[in-house]
């Protein structure tokens, strides 16, 4: 398995507006559902109001360049820049980890 971690330096005072633009747009439903995406989830980081951690478990390297390179999420650039800090581009992408050792579900 493979966990993706994307930090995202919001704007300020536009956390809220960015995820209900999440919600709106659907892309974590999406990734799950077209690019073989596990499982994604937003967190706030603690003591940092403005910086989000996207995170999302993945079966395998090629899933997540999938999503990375779907038509459906490169749509989605010019709007997510509208929150974030960071110029966000087709092929922004976060870090991929590869999992060592897990337990069974």
């Amino acid at each position: 398995m493979y966990r993706s971690l994307l930090y995202l330096n919001v704007k300020p005072g536009q956390t809220e507006a960015l995820i209900e633009w999440y919600k709106e747009v659907d892309s974590l439903g999406m990734a799950v559902r077209l690019a073989g995406c596990v499982s994604t989830e937003i967190y706030p980081l603690p003591d940092q109001p403005d910086r989000l951690l996207v995170t999302a478990l993945w079966r395998d390297r090629d899933d997540y360049q999938g999503w990375v390179d779907h038509p459906y999420r490169k749509q989605l650039t010019a709007g997510i820049n509208q929150y974030i800090d960071d110029s966000f581009t087709e092929q922004s992408k976060g870090l991929l980890l590869s999992s060592l050792l897990s337990a069974p579900n």
